[in-house]
């Protein structure tokens, strides 16, 4: 998860780890999730990359702070819950927040 002021380069920066355009650059106010499959050790890893909006869009951030911390909070929720099955569903994506 890459956050940050507008125009600071979060998601330029997403491109230029995978080499690829795949992230919008145009300062969507949303949460975009991009989801990658990568070979790391020879092995097939699906990442998510997710790019937040821009601090500093508005006069009061507290909304962008506050959908920010409710994600990373939802995420672990749902990683929490599955866990806790006794059967767990052996594809079950983990979609924590893992680096911000």
């Amino acid at each position: 998860m890459v956050a940050g002021p507008i125009g600071s380069g979060k998601s330029s920066l997403l491109n230029s780890l995978i080499g690829k355009e795949i992230v919008r650059t145009n300062g969507s106010n949303e949460i975009d999730i991009y989801m990658l499959n990568i070979e790391c050790n020879e092995m097939m890893q699906r990442i998510a990359l997710i790019d937040t909006p821009g601090f500093g869009s508005s006069l009061d951030d507290e909304l962008l702070h506050d959908s920010i911390v409710d994600y990373i909070k939802e995420q672990l929720d749902s990683f929490i819950e599955e866990e806790s099955k006794i059967r767990r569903n052996p594809k079950y994506e983990d979609t924590r927040v893992h680096c911000l």
